[in-house]
């Protein structure tokens, strides 16, 4: 008797208190009156890249087809920049992707639904229960930079204070490929002043074409850092060059050094520089060639100090300058005499930016 069956024309009267007198009608079309309960479980989480937010929810009728509506806004009680308080219309699936957000800032985000005017027509529902996530900082906040040397294991440096964070409290993870999140193991630091200086050292398995995410967390903070995500080959950072010897004769210096792992010695330019009697100002050669050896002419009379560091040439490779090598030191030179010096210079594996 009191069925209402839809699709079907509903009248609908209201009468007097007496019973007998008509005072509104209507003639309603139910399909078009549709509200559905509001979304649950609105989750609010991070993707692996800056200034973005994933959002999912649950729809209380999943068997209708529904337009959802979502709104956030920054929460933050001392920032004082813009709000960025937006809706977004006509989302119809149950997620969703916030993008060009601001780091660092914690964001509200609430949903609601309507039916989509397809099979039935309808109204808002309220807004679901709000949900809230931080976005994460950038890595240029703790100087975060990662590098290889040997194209199979990653150092990753940052640097953090000791006033404001405790050191140890600092995870680093990272994802290849296969979209697991792997913790860091091999991690170390060192403090100098007020200054901490952390690295941590994790190898890559299939490195070729891999793309690596790194992050870095500090939970008793809430704050996540993330850096763009690289490949192997575009983050070389070289061991330093050894010197092997410097043979001088007739007003001219042979410098020659060994390149730093075989797989490199073809794809890597050099830089030497030099400085006379202890002069603070240095002078620089760019050789653009894969060479191992250099000769330079000489004044007389003078002390020089040379060193020498590469870097990939961006053919194959691509990253940043190793460190400079081991000083060698020649003095008390002739121009017309002629000596050679051999060198077994260790060069660095773990070094700072």
């Amino acid at each position: 008797e009191y069925e209402v069956l839809l699709f079907t024309l509903l009248v609908i009267a209201v009468k007097a208190h007496n019973g007998e007198e008509i005072k509104y009608n209507r003639t309603l079309f139910v399909d078009q009156k549709g509200i559905f309960p509001q979304p649950t479980d609105v989750k609010v989480s991070l993707n692996g890249n800056l200034g973005q937010l994933h959002v999912s929810w649950t729809p209380y009728l999943s068997a209708w087809e529904q337009i959802y509506q979502l709104q956030y806004s920054v929460v933050e009680p001392e920032y004082s920049g813009p709000t960025q308080a937006l809706q977004i219309e006509y989302i119809y699936s149950n997620s969703y992707l916030l993008q060009g957000l601001l780091p660092g800032i914690t964001y509200e985000v609430k949903v609601r639904s309507r039916p989509d005017n397809k099979t039935t027509d309808g109204f808002w529902n309220s807004w679901s229960q709000s949900a809230y996530a931080r976005t994460p900082f950038s890595a240029d906040d703790v100087n975060l930079h990662c590098s290889t040397a040997d194209l199979k294991y990653v150092i990753c440096t940052w640097n953090s204070s000791k006033e404001m964070e405790p050191y140890n409290f600092y995870s680093l993870y990272y994802q290849t490929s296969d979209n697991t999140w792997s913790q860091c193991q091999q991690q170390n630091y060192t403090m100098e002043g007020d200054t901490i200086s952390h690295c941590c050292l994790f190898y890559v398995q299939n490195q070729g074409k891999n793309i690596v995410t790194v992050k870095l967390t500090a939970p008793l903070f809430a704050k996540t850092f993330y850096k763009e995500p690289f490949q192997m080959e575009n983050i070389v950072r070289p061991y330093t060059p050894e010197i092997l010897y410097s043979n001088h004769t007739h007003g001219k210096l042979t410098l020659q050094w060994k390149a730093p792992i075989k797989e490199l010695e073809d794809h890597l330019h050099y830089q030497i520089r030099y400085s006379m009697d202890n002069s603070s100002e240095w002078q620089l050669l760019q050789i653009q060639q894969s060479v191992t050896q250099k000769t330079l002419d000489l004044v007389p009379s003078k002390t020089y100090v040379i060193q020498v560091r590469t870097k990939p040439n961006g053919n194959k490779y691509n990253g940043f300058w190793s460190s400079w090598s081991d000083s060698i030191s020649l003095t008390d030179m002739s121009i017309s005499g002629r000596s050679k010096r051999k060198f077994g210079l260790p060069y660095q594996t773990w070094t700072k930016y």
